[in-house]
């Protein structure tokens, strides 16, 4: 018995075919949007300012990410402060070369470096160095707030901290919104090598699954359909 196949039934044969291969395919971009891709940091050297010239509030912007810095009178989202974070390059701070420093020797004065991501990325912020005028030892105190400064992220409690060689700060913090690198007395204690990125908010791999589940429901009903 020769049995025939009716246009109707290849058209739903078909939508079959197309309901498993979007299936495939929703699972395949549920895998690789919940795994993180690994893309190249960016580093605040300051190496290439002119020493003793202001830091470019462009200074450190790349794709997706505004990187900005000023000063302020104490944590947080407080006054301003006079002066900017400006360019140093002899090796005075704890032997770093190319360093930030803020003209504000007030010794309660506070530099901030922020780092803003645009909608749908995260900042990243790795580790840095804490270097010191003439290798002496200064009271400091570093701190990592959020956008609006409504959580402390990071806090390494005030103290007499220097020497020779500098202080690095391995924090790898990721936010989607702006964080806010602070620290204290920055006229002495100056910053160099932050290491930083931007990265992108995965799709959280349930989104996919239930567009592959709406999938499977549309050829379910197209099966089960009255004839």
């Amino acid at each position: 018995m020769i049995y025939k196949i009716t246009s109707r039934q290849e058209g739903e044969i078909g939508m079959k075919k197309i309901s498993l291969i979007a299936v495939f395919y929703l699972l395949l971009l549920c895998f690789f949007a919940t795994v993180p891709t690994e893309t190249p940091a960016y580093i605040l050297d300051f190496s290439g300012g002119i020493n003793g010239n202001s830091i470019p509030q462009t200074y450190g912007d790349e794709p997706n990410i505004d990187v900005s810095s000023r000063l302020l009178t104490d944590f947080g989202d407080g006054m301003l402060a006079t002066g900017d974070l400006v360019y140093y390059n002899p090796a005075q701070y704890s032997g770093l070369v190319g360093v930030a420093y803020g003209e504000n020797s007030y010794f309660l004065a506070v530099a901030e470096i922020s780092f803003k991501p645009s909608t749908g990325y995260n900042a990243v912020l790795d580790n840095f160095d804490l270097g010191f005028w003439l290798n002496d030892s200064y009271n400091t105190q570093v701190r990592v707030y959020n956008e609006d400064y409504s959580q402390v992220l990071y806090d390494s409690g005030l103290g007499l901290i220097g020497g020779s060689s500098p202080i690095n700060y391995n924090l790898d913090i990721t936010l989607d919104q702006a964080l806010h690198l602070q620290w204290q007395y920055p006229f002495y204690v100056a910053i160099d090598n932050v290491v930083y990125d931007v990265t992108a908010v995965p799709i959280p791999g349930a989104v996919w699954l239930l567009g592959a589940g709406l999938v499977c429901l549309a050829g379910m009903r197209n099966k089960f359909r009255p004839r």
